[in-house]
Parts: C-alpha cells; structure tokens; sequence
C-alpha cells in the first residue's frame, strides 16, 4: 500500500510539473464529438451533414443490434468517399480531411427490418 501511495505522489507531481506540456485533445467535428440514436427503416438510407476540422481525421462510427446488415459511408466535398470497415454490429468510416467543410454520413439499412443504431462521431 505505501508503494502505491509513493507511485501515486510521483504521478502527481510530474502532472503538476508537466501538465503545461501536456497535448490537449483535439475533435475532428467542428462542434465537437457528438452521438446518436437513429432508427433506418428497412431497404432505406439515412443521411446527415457534418462539417470536420481540416488536420484531424473524420472518424464516424455506427453500433447496431446487429439484427439487420447496414453500412456506413463517409463523403467529402471533392467526392472522395471513405466505406465503412468493421465486424458484426460495430462500423467505423474513416478519412483524413486536408480541407475543413462539410461532409456527407450515409447510414444504409440493406435488410428487411428497421435498425436502430447509435451514430457517433469524433
């Protein structure tokens, strides 16, 4: 127990020390990350508009039930189009933004039942 206390003095004092020099973090979304629940109906497509930060990668990821296949996609201004990758209920699309502005997310629903799923952006 008094290592742990020791190790924990340390790590706060080189916090207190250091934490000027500490990278912040960053988002890619202009306003920040965000999420939310969205219910695709079956056989349809969903879009939403979101403006990124150039620099930072655009990252938007979907989790579903996993009861019906659904595929997110990622599009800039230029036409570049990032698909989304990922196993079972959990996709992500990503693409690095050279220029800040507005992109396209496209949530497709390709089975025959609603989905509901949680967008998240960073």
């Amino acid at each position: 127990m008094q290592r742990f206390a020791f190790n924990m003095a340390v790590v706060l004092a080189l916090i207190g020390v250091c934490g000027e020099n500490l990278p912040t973090a960053t988002a890619g979304r202009t306003a920040g990350p965000t999420s939310a629940m969205i219910v695709v109906p079956a056989n349809q497509t969903v879009y939403f508009d979101e403006t990124f930060n150039a620099g930072q990668p655009a990252i938007v990821s979907i989790t579903t039930t996993g009861r019906t296949p659904v595929q997110v996609n990622l599009y800039d201004a230029d036409g570049n189009i990032a698909l989304g990758n990922g196993f079972g209920a959990r996709i992500s699309a990503r693409m690095d933004v050279y220029r800040a502005g507005l992109f396209r997310i496209e949530v497709v629903n390709m089975g025959d039942q609603d989905a509901i799923i949680l967008l998240a952006t960073n």
